[in-house]
Parts: structure tokens; C-alpha cells; sequence
């Protein structure tokens, strides 16, 4: 029987067993960022997700849906970023918390390499922990 990439992806999530107490994070490009495709399967195991974030996706800021390249390119400014450098390089960064499409609640982190600019698009990062603070977590980054 064939087994797409999205069926294969979910199927190595649930054989997993964490050998150890620690809390697992699951490391996706944005392909598997999706609930229905890998979301719940690592919800089920206690997994979390980090991985890229298509600019498409809807955020709800003030319970408005958005999608992440309008709102950066429409509705953000640079004072609403902070700087951030990981591996000798700087970056704007934005972290929103909140519901995203189809996830209830995760972070999603836009970054503009250097500077701030809304004509420019961000690159985004999908994490379903949002206790990590992705000031002391380069794995964020």
C-alpha cells in the first residue's frame, strides 16, 4: 500500500518512544506544520512542534483573522520588533502567541534579517511550547 509523506510522517511520530523523561520536540519544515498532519499526532505523544511557517497561515491578533504577510506588511513597525542575533547575525523579530489557523494556541516568530521592513517578507517559525522564551532557546532561532 503506498503512504503519502504526510501519512509516513504521522505514522514515525506515533511508533516513537522517548527513552528517556525529557519533553520531545519534533523539528518540521513547513510542509508538516499543519493540525491535522502532525500537530495532533504530537499532541497524542506529549511532543511539541518547531518548525517553518508559511506566511499564508492566519494569525488572530484581538481575535481578527489575519494572514501573517498582510499583517507584517500592513499593520507592523519596527518599534513592534526587537533585535535578536544568532550565529553573527542580527534579526528583527516579532513573536506572536495565540491562536494560528487551524492550532489554538502556539507561538509564531517573524524574523526580517538586519533590519525591520514591511515590504520585505518574514521568515517564520511555528512552536506549539509557548513556555520557551526564544531569548534563551537558540534552538528557536
Amino acid at each position: 500500500m503506498f503512504k503519502g509523506k504526510n501519512d509516513l510522517a504521522i505514522e514515525l511520530i506515533k511508533d516513537y518512544e522517548s527513552p528517556t523523561d525529557e519533553q520531545v520536540y519534533v523539528l518540521v519544515d513547513s510542509w508538516y506544520t499543519s493540525r491535522k498532519l502532525i500537530i495532533d499526532a504530537c499532541a497524542a505523544k506529549g511532543y511539541h512542534v518547531i518548525g517553518g511557517l508559511r506566511v499564508n497561515r492566519k494569525i488572530y491578533p484581538a481575535g481578527i483573522g489575519i494572514k501573517i504577510s498582510k499583517f507584517a506588511s500592513d499593520f507592523m513597525r519596527t518599534s513592534d520588533t526587537r533585535s535578536v542575533t544568532a550565529r553573527d547575525h542580527t534579526y528583527k523579530l516579532y513573536t506572536y502567541e495565540g491562536k494560528l489557523s487551524d492550532i489554538e494556541n502556539a507561538k509564531a516568530l517573524l524574523f526580517w534579517e538586519g533590519e525591520f521592513d514591511s515590504s520585505k517578507t518574514p521568515f517564520c517559525i511555528l512552536c506549539t511550547d509557548c513556555s520557551l522564551d526564544e531569548s534563551y532557546h537558540p534552538e528557536l532561532l
